[in-house]
């Protein structure tokens, strides 16, 4: 055998430099290597290739696949994301629909970091396509993370209607997932997290998104009426972040005080926004009653003040967790800027 029917040396070089000694440049020369030698694309039609085929690969993938979705993923381990997605495109060429979900998630995830956020949605989709797939999990919540960059896109470009959408499907995708009455284990505190933050992004978007074929009204209770719809969505997130906190509690990773304290922190945040949200909806800030301020209405509207009651005793709950954590004293003092501005201050400072 000459140097061009080595492909399987090659590859097993590949794998151990890649995989054992995270020798990401020499696994390329060496995966770049085997991707040249004849024998990489009918492996059967040479002499003695049973004896150097992997059994794990053995009528589910194609060998030639495989190694440019493994050069690919060394690609990506040295920060080369557009050569990773052009050999994870060369695997695609190979496979087609039948590329392996791994993989699929991995060149989705690729495209992610390229801001090619409709491309590694498609690559989600085909995973999430595939029933009783383990890897529909990772699929969904790389879907929920790419449709929420578009909505985030979309929002800068003054498309709220379009965000709206993204972020509606991707809420969609994460409880269908994570969420159904047949998931046996407990969601992921990471989907949680994600569902949170999809449900606090309606807070950045206007009002009227959130309120289809709204009555001919006056301009002053339409837009009440729209203010408390945009409220209720950013409530829906409060559970998901709640949950996605109380899952730690247990936990015995090290730092494991700091994670959970960014997560009361972002539960805070939320109850916050729907605070300042409501609180427009009862005339802050819409110049129609340009003297009431934010402090009247707290001290007129219980609903508005036990929110806002809510999120100071969640940012304590933080800052009792981790005190050195700086959002959360950020966040206890624009709860307590209207009521207590000199407490706010000592927490802001």
């Amino acid at each position: 055998m000459d140097g061009h029917d080595m492909r399987w040396a090659w590859h097993a070089m590949g794998v151990e430099k890649s995989m054992k000694e995270n020798d990401y440049d020499l696994a390329i020369v060496c995966f770049l290597q085997a991707l040249r030698c004849r024998d990489i694309e009918c492996p059967q039609n040479e002499p003695y290739s049973i004896f150097f085929t992997l059994p794990n690969l053995a009528g589910l993938t194609s060998e030639l696949s495989h190694v440019w979705a493994e050069l690919a993923g060394c690609y990506r381990r040295v920060g080369r994301y557009a050569a990773a997605a052009r050999a994870f495109q060369s695997a695609w060429q190979v496979e087609e629909e039948k590329l392996a979900s791994q993989v699929l998630c991995s060149w989705a995830q690729v495209e992610l970091e390229l801001g090619l956020f409709e491309e590694a949605i498609e690559k989600f989709d085909l995973v999430l396509q595939r029933e009783e797939d383990p890897s529909r999990t990772i699929a969904a919540y790389g879907q929920g993370s790419a449709l929420l960059s578009l909505g985030h896109r979309d929002a800068l470009d003054g498309k709220a209607a379009a965000a709206i959408q993204h972020v509606s499907r991707a809420i969609s995708c994460i409880e269908n997932t994570f969420l159904r009455e047949d998931v046996a284990s407990p969601p992921a505190g990471c989907a949680l997290e994600l569902l949170g933050l999809l449900y606090s992004f309606g807070a950045l978007l206007p009002p009227d998104v959130f309120l289809e074929d709204a009555d001919d009204g006056s301009h002053v209770d339409e837009q009440s009426i729209m203010l408390k719809a945009q409220a209720s969505f950013v409530a829906n997130g409060e559970k998901a972040y709640r949950d996605a906190a109380d899952s730690l509690i247990a936990s015995d990773e090290d730092e494991i005080d700091a994670l959970r304290a960014a997560m009361l922190c972002d539960l805070g945040s939320n109850i916050l926004l729907q605070g300042q949200i409501l609180s427009s909806a009862y005339g802050v800030g819409q110049g129609c009653t340009p003297d009431l301020t934010l402090r009247d209405v707290i001290e007129m509207n219980s609903e508005v003040k036990t929110i806002y009651d809510r999120s100071i005793d969640v940012f304590k709950d933080a800052i009792s967790v981790s005190p050195l954590h700086a959002p959360a004293w950020c966040g206890l003092g624009c709860s307590l800027s209207a009521t207590d501005p000199l407490l706010a201050q000592h927490a802001l400072c």
